[in-house]
């Protein structure tokens, strides 16, 4: 992958290397587990200081897409999801513990 971006763009930097970090994790080996690019190779590479990469990847960490360990690299977050499947109750059900008066209406259908 072609990595390049415009510093003469109205777009921040920050903003053009998470895009671009977006668009690397993407990519199958590093979804298989490789280590992205070092911090250092890839702020030379874009010719930006590791303080604008940084502020990219704090973003992409924060959201879970990203895991850094120092001293070993970052990788691309195991995929996961939760739900709260114990906590859903019906609508009837919502309406009773807030305390909130309803009626069910039943319509028939001709």
């Amino acid at each position: 992958m072609n990595l390049k971006i415009d510093h003469s763009s109205a777009m921040p930097l920050h903003a053009q290397v998470e895009s671009l970090l977006r668009e690397l994790i993407e990519l199958p080996q590093y979804q298989a587990g490789e280590f992205l690019p070092k911090e250092v190779d890839l702020a030379n590479q874009l010719g930006i200081s590791r303080n604008t990469l940084r502020q990219a990847t704090n973003k992409l960490e924060y959201e879970g897409l990203i895991v850094r360990k120092k001293g070993f690299g970052t990788k691309v977050a195991e995929k996961s999801f939760t739900t709260q499947l114990n906590n859903w109750h019906s609508f009837t059900q919502e309406m009773n513990e807030k305390g909130i008066a309803f009626t069910n209406l039943q319509v028939t259908v001709y």
